[in-house]
Parts: structure tokens; sequence; C-alpha cells
């Protein structure tokens, strides 16, 4: 159950590599001849072992070679250590999105990204102080919180691990870890309501305007993604768990 998208819309680049990345995204796969796969580190897998295989010279694939079918994680600028390693440069939780439901939420908003534009205003509380680089960020506590409700019977443990899913693999500049029960929980908490109070207004503003736009018999129950309460045009509507009463 893959949430996190093949091109993340903060990658940058221009000329060739638009045309290159663009392909990326309809293809969804990469072939590269296992003969032209090496290590960049002057050593095995060089210290520590953390750095991704690269391709050195990639020759013309022609029938009957052995080639490795790759499925793409993460576009993300390149950090080339002293040894020779090729790592990431960033952070996972910048890369983790919730697929489809993100999208819709982004619909409903109007706004593209939304909720990295609520995380840049979220005030932590609690045990979690200061702008500290962490296992988990505020954009991804929003998303995990999310995600909860669409996996009512998984654990923190499981959530977060669909949330992140091949992401972990990525050789990041940093060495990550899926985040415990124990950290979620206290990210939860330093995050409070207001997060997503405020992600349930917009996303219910968005309802209510195609409800005067249209019938409101056209919008789907769907629609309605935060484990909240709120008012649609004078009815309540609270979701548990991802099920929605009126």
């Amino acid at each position: 159950m893959p949430f996190y998208p093949v091109l993340p819309p903060d990658v940058m680049s221009s000329g060739v590599e638009d045309a290159v990345l663009g392909l990326l995204g309809q293809a969804g796969m990469v072939a590269v001849r296992v003969a032209d796969l090496a290590s960049p580190a002057r050593q095995g897998l060089g210290r520590d072992g953390r750095t991704a295989l690269v391709a050195a010279g990639a020759g013309r694939i022609r029938s009957g070679d052995l080639v490795v079918w790759l499925k793409p994680v993460a576009v993300a600028p390149a950090v080339v250590r002293r040894d020779g390693r090729v790592q990431a440069a960033g952070h996972p939780a910048e890369h983790a999105r919730l697929g489809v439901a993100e999208q819709r939420l982004d619909e409903l908003c109007g706004i593209p990204r939304v909720i990295d534009q609520v995380a840049r205003s979220v005030a932590l509380e609690g045990r979690v102080k200061g702008a500290a680089r962490r296992a988990m960020t505020p954009g991804l506590a929003i998303r995990f919180t999310l995600l909860m409700t669409l996996v009512p019977d998984g654990g923190y443990p499981e959530v977060l691990g669909i949330l992140l899913g091949d992401l972990v693999l990525v050789p990041w500049q940093r060495p990550f870890q899926v985040p415990t029960a124990a950290v979620a929980c206290t990210w939860r908490e330093a995050l409070g309501p207001a997060p997503l109070e405020r992600l349930r207004d917009m996303a219910l503003a968005g309802i209510d305007g195609a409800h005067r736009s249209h019938d409101y018999r056209a919008v789907a129950m769907g629609d309605l993604v935060s484990p909240a309460v709120g008012d649609v045009h004078g009815a309540r509507a609270c979701v548990i768990d991802g099920v929605v009463l009126m």
C-alpha cells in the first residue's frame, strides 16, 4: 500500500531533467543492467555500509541481458561522502504522502500541499521542543494521525510502516529508523488538536462550497477525512476510525 509519491513536488529541475523526471513519473519503473551496478565506495560498501549502488557507465540494454527492475522511491539531491558513499539529502518525512487521499484533501481545500502549509504553523507542546531535525516532523505527525483513520485496525508501528514504506530503505544522509509507538504518541500529544481542527474546517468549507454549487447529495461522505466533528449544512458530521456518522 504505497502512499509516498514517485516524484515528490519539492524536487526542482530544469531542461532535460524536467523531461526525464516527467518520464519517471509516468513509467514508475527503472531498468538497469546488473553488469552496470557498482559500489561507489572505495572498499565494499564503505564505512557502515550506508550507500546506494550506482549505475557505472550504463550501457545499452540488449535482449538476454540480466536487468534489475527498480521502483523509484524518492527523487532527492545526492550527498557524496569522502569514501565515495552516495546518500540522499533531506529527511524521509519530506517525501511521505497520503497518496490519493492527500490529493483529494488538497482539492477540497483548494490549496496544494495543504498539510505542509498547516504543519509550518504548528506550535509543538509538551516534551517536543525546538526546531531540531528528529525522527518525526509536524507534517509527518499530521499525516500519521490522518492515516490512522484509514487503517482503524492498525497499531502505531503498522501505520507508520505504511506511511513511510520503502523510504526507510533509502540511505539518508542521517541514519533513520521508523519512529517507535512511544515517539509517535509523544508527537501526537505535542501536535495537539489545533492542526487537525484547522484541516477539518478547511475541508468542510470545501465541501460546503461543493454543496452550494451542486446538489448536496452529490458530495460523498468519504470527503471527510479527519477524525473530527463539524457542521455540514446544519447536520452534525462525526468521523470515527474512518466511519462517518450524521
